[in-house]
């Protein structure tokens, strides 16, 4: 309530009754209307904000759509006065009408495949901010699967952001494990804008935008992958169909109790499946007689003393390939170190058979 001169207060609302504003303005009104010497003015204003209440209440006229239904600002409005003559006066007032701005939020959480979760325990704390000097900053905690919550706080035009701060309750609590998604009045964004557009209601008043509807969808990334182990077998001594014993285990969920233990062939690849996504892997082989190298796409991997590999996992499935070589030099008997007495024996065998045709010549 704000006035030119004078005090104001204001009886607080009882269940069923008006709020009274009571102005006391002694002796009498002083200010003087502009460019005249003897008209008196004095001036009250106030201001009547909604509550949740207004989502009950009956409308005062309809209007294009639900949106736009028009609600009497008081209930009855009467202003009593002493005029000038020491006279009490009794006059009605007409309620003003107004088209409210709403606001209605919703939760959609979704698991790693995509499917709606309709009961949670968590509550996901979404922020609804305008950062200017008559800024807005409401924090509206939300039940995953619960209806729309209708928020009746909106008071000033201007641009809005909205944005989701946190989680509370049992289960995943970090942001960083959900893709967010904003859906405002069915577009893709986090941002809107309350206006008064061009068009007149039936009161010659500006019709404000309608009702912002807000959708907010948290979807669980991944949290768990694949790991394929890949055999190959090289080498000219390699073993195509030798089984090579492997032994995984991982520092927490599947194969941390009990690790993986299996063979494979060239060729062959086995799959460890649900894998923590940021779990540390560890691999082992019974390889005995051939080098071993251990990679991931292009990365390799040297083994620790105990001759075991160990393998971040980074949030993707992988497929590690293990390759066995076993390369042996054969030897085909003549080497730089032979090849003298070879020739030295080869000439031998031809001095004897030269003297051997000479005699049968003398003879």
């Amino acid at each position: 309530v704000t006035t030119t001169e004078g005090n104001t207060t204001v009886a607080e609302a009882a269940s069923e009754s008006n709020q009274t504003i009571t102005w006391t303005i002694d002796p009498y009104v002083q200010g003087l209307v502009e460019w005249t010497t003897d008209v008196k003015y004095a001036e009250m204003t106030y201001r009547v904000e909604i509550n949740p209440d207004i989502l009950n209440a009956s409308v005062a006229t309809h209007g294009s759509t639900s949106e736009h239904h028009l609600f009497k600002t008081n209930k009855e409005t009467e202003l009593t006065y002493t005029d000038t003559n020491g006279t009490n006066q009794d006059v009605e007032i007409t309620s003003p009408e107004v088209d409210p701005v709403l606001l209605k939020v919703k939760k959609v959480l979704k698991d790693e495949a995509g499917n709606v979760v309709n009961q949670d325990p968590r509550r996901f704390n979404v922020d609804i901010t305008k950062n200017v000097q008559d800024g807005f900053n409401h924090t509206e905690s939300l039940d995953p699967g619960a209806d729309y919550i209708w928020l009746t706080t909106l008071r000033h035009e201007g641009n809005y952001a909205v944005s989701e701060t946190g989680i509370t309750g049992d289960g995943i609590t970090d942001l960083n494990q959900y893709v967010i998604t904003y859906e405002i009045d069915g577009d893709e964004v986090q941002t809107f804008e309350v206006y008064h557009k061009t068009e007149e209601d039936s009161h010659g008043n500006p019709i404000p935008r309608g009702d912002v509807v807000i959708e907010v969808t948290n979807q669980l990334i991944p949290q768990t992958v694949d790991v394929t182990i890949a055999k190959e077998v090289t080498g000219n001594m390699g073993e195509l169909e030798r089984e090579f014993k492997f032994i995984v285990r991982t520092n927490k969920g599947n194969y941390s109790d009990v690790q993986a233990t299996f063979t494979l062939k060239n060729g062959q690849t086995y799959l460890l499946e649900d894998i923590n996504k940021d779990a540390v892997l560890t691999l082992s082989e019974d390889a005995e007689g051939y080098d071993v190298t251990v990679k991931v796409g292009e990365e390799v991997y040297l083994p620790n003393d105990d001759g075991e590999y160990t393998i971040e996992l980074t949030g993707e499935s992988i497929t590690i390939t293990v390759i066995n070589n076993n390369e042996v030099t054969i030897d085909t008997g003549i080497t730089m170190d032979s090849l003298p007495y070879i020739l030295i024996l080869g000439l031998a065998t031809i001095g004897l058979g030269v003297k051997f045709v000479s005699k049968r010549k003398e003879y």
